[in-house]
């Protein structure tokens, strides 16, 4: 994540090469990433938006200036302790920016200058754009000649980093099933007409099968269909999520079992249709393996499971550590909790 900036006139001292302003840790509620090291295609870095805490949310950056740049750069007067200080700038997807904080000063260690920037922002919206910026603390000392020399002047930016904020797949794919919403209540269905106080319902004989959302269940249309990505409604949104992808995950796969079967050639195999992708998308979670053995082992397991009752107990003993990993349960408890720590600190 290292740029050398083009831009002279930010120079507080005449050198044929601008300062290296480099990002060497960045840490976004708790996820650490090596900002050299891109997550996509496109350089950016994903996050998962349920981590992040009430209101506004924690980042850390650490960043460094070689001493040798120093020396090179600046007056001599200044090598022992150069007068730049560092800040960080988010620019969000609408354009905005947010300055985290006041400039950091840097402290040497070894043959780098570094500093942290640690503060909490507010919403970024879906994305945002991260630089480290360094700028003098102070004027030059008079009888000094060279470009900004002038207090608060730029010296060095590191290159951007992207950050993508996005909730994590914990719900079963398009094809696996569909979702829609209606009032219980008024409902054509009986069964869920008399479970009238239910929010939601699977109906697994349509294919491929449907979860009906309750829409009599105060604010849970809006707060499922909200877009923001940082405080308490998008934790109870990614909460509520997961808490119905949870048992619906079990239920398709209870239903997918009856779909293996042995075909014309003896060997084991699940029917074409959601069934089979249910199976496919549980079994590297079930068993060991890469995709394609872990399919096979599992469809022998539960072959197996029809006839051994050890067998069918430890697949439904997996099966709910399977399906707790998959929809991430424990990170929407633990921001679940935060909220509570932090409401009860302000009361």
């Amino acid at each position: 994540m290292n740029q050398r900036t083009t831009r002279r006139t930010f120079l507080p001292w005449r050198t044929a090469d601008a300062f290296d302003l480099r990002v060497d840790a960045l840490t976004v509620d708790g996820s650490a990433i090596d900002p050299d090291r891109a997550r996509d295609e496109s350089g950016a870095h994903r996050f998962d938006l349920i981590a992040a805490s009430d209101g506004a949310a924690a980042l850390t950056v650490d960043v460094s200036i070689a001493h040798d740049d120093i020396v090179g750069g600046m007056p001599p007067a200044e090598h022992t302790a150069p007068p730049i200080a560092v800040t960080v700038v988010l620019e969000c997807g609408d354009g905005q920016r947010q300055w985290l904080r006041q400039p950091c000063p840097m402290k040497r260690v070894g043959d780098r200058w570094c500093a942290t920037v640690a503060a909490a922002y507010a919403d970024l919206g879906d994305a945002a754009t991260l630089r480290a910026i360094a700028a003098r603390t102070r004027d030059a000392h008079s009888g000094t000649s060279g470009l900004a020399s002038r207090a608060h002047a730029r010296v060095a930016e590191s290159r951007p980093a992207t950050l993508i904020f996005e909730a994590r797949d914990t719900v079963p794919a398009s094809g696996m099933l569909t979702v829609k919403w209606e009032s219980f209540q008024a409902s054509d269905h009986a069964e869920r007409r008399r479970l009238s106080a239910l929010p939601w319902y699977v109906e697994l004989v349509e294919n491929p099968p449907i979860v009906w959302l309750n829409s009599d269940v105060a604010d849970l249309h809006p707060v499922l269909h909200s877009k923001g990505t940082w405080g308490a409604q998008a934790r109870m949104r990614d909460l509520i999520n997961r808490t119905i992808a949870g048992p619906v995950w079990t239920q398709l796969f209870c239903a997918a079992m009856g779909s293996v079967e042995r075909d014309e050639d003896d060997a084991l195999t699940a029917r074409e249709g959601w069934r089979r992708h249910v199976l496919q998308k549980l079994a590297p979670h079930l068993t060991s393996g890469d995709r394609a053995t872990a399919f096979e082992r599992l469809l022998e397991d539960i072959e197996r499971s029809r006839t051994d009752p050890e067998t069918l107990v430890s697949l439904i003993e997996r099966l709910g550590l399977a399906v707790s990993t998959l929809t991430d349960l424990r990170t929407a408890i633990d921001g679940g909790l935060r909220d509570i720590i932090t409401t009860r600190s302000h009361a």
